[in-house]
């Protein structure tokens, strides 16, 4: 299979502070009953949550129980990085956590920038979108096009130039999002190869590149 990308370029825009949580209704399927979606960064206790959600929906070939609890002690790390900001989608008024999203904050040579540090770091900066997740009773309602939306605000605010994912090639409607949200081709070059993470293409067949 060739290898593809999107890349996309920043523009200036209403920002969403880095605490503050953002209202959102957003609904693309006329047959589901409109949703209140509260969008802000998950809190301590909320991580098992996400943990269990992210559990379902990537699923995997190791027990649920060691899932769960690998997936909830890769989040407690990257977020002890400061690194990391985990974004989370709650629906109202229920308050269940219905999707979640991963935004790290890199240098353009591959290393970590704490966000405390964004505003003075006279270096390139990039994010990088990981763990895009949302339940599947509650798709085709925006949810992860407003989680995307989000980090796109979080990368203006900080001054990213650029956002950075993968997608799994047969993944069409998540490609598809991403091209609406103004993703387009991003060509890998030498100064990037940190970019796939130290695994070689070929082992790595089912992933794009995207940037923004």
């Amino acid at each position: 299979m060739c290898s593809m990308g999107f890349q996309h370029h920043l523009l200036p825009g209403k920002l969403v502070g880095r605490d503050s949580p953002a209202i959102c209704r957003a609904v693309f399927d006329p047959a589901k009953p409109k949703r209140e979606v509260l969008l802000r960064r998950v809190v301590p206790q909320e991580v098992m949550e996400v943990a269990d959600l992210r559990s379902r929906v990537f699923g995997g070939s190791d027990s649920e129980i060691n899932r769960r609890r690998n997936i909830y002690n890769a989040i407690t790390n990257r977020i002890a990085t400061g690194s990391v900001a985990c974004f989370v989608a709650v629906s109202r008024p229920s308050n269940v956590i219905v999707g979640s999203v991963d935004a790290t904050l890199y240098n353009d040579k591959g290393n970590l920038v704490k966000y405390s540090n964004a505003f003075i770091s006279k270096e390139r900066k990039v994010i990088y979108i990981s763990s895009m997740a949302v339940d599947s009773s509650h798709r085709k309602e925006g949810i992860g096009r407003s989680l995307l939306r989000t980090v796109i605000n979080l990368a203006t605010e900080v001054v990213a130039e650029e956002i950075l994912l993968h997608v799994e090639r047969d993944n069409l409607a998540a490609q598809s999002l991403y091209a609406s949200a103004g993703f387009e081709n991003l060509i890998i070059t030498p100064s990037m190869e940190w970019l796939n993470f130290g695994i070689p293409e070929h082992e790595e067949p089912r992933r794009l590149q995207l940037n923004s």
